[in-house]
């Protein structure tokens, strides 16, 4: 079974240039894409864990896999480690 990050990766591998550059020139498209994973999405998981009345850790797993990374990072990148975050250890 493939992890989500594999399938992305492998789709994203597969794509043309030249299909990502058409896409982004339909800026309606864009904006549907951005709508629907920053706003729609989301509110669509509140009024699920509201409907089943969903336990607090469940809903906070919920959450957390339904709003996208950098609304909670604050970066437009995926969250990976910084040569300045490292800790290193002295012997």
């Amino acid at each position: 079974m493939l992890l989500q990050p594999e399938m992305m990766v492998g789709l994203g591998l597969s794509v043309a240039i030249s299909d990502v550059a058409s896409v982004c020139k339909n800026l309606h498209l864009v904006a549907h894409g951005a709508f629907a994973n920053y706003d729609l999405v989301p509110a669509i998981a509140v009024l699920l864990l509201q409907l089943f009345q969903a336990k607090p850790m469940v809903a906070t797993g919920f959450l957390l896999a339904a709003v996208p990374l950098s609304l909670l990072t604050g970066r437009l990148a995926p969250a990976t480690p910084r040569a300045s975050d490292a800790v290193v250890a002295k012997c």
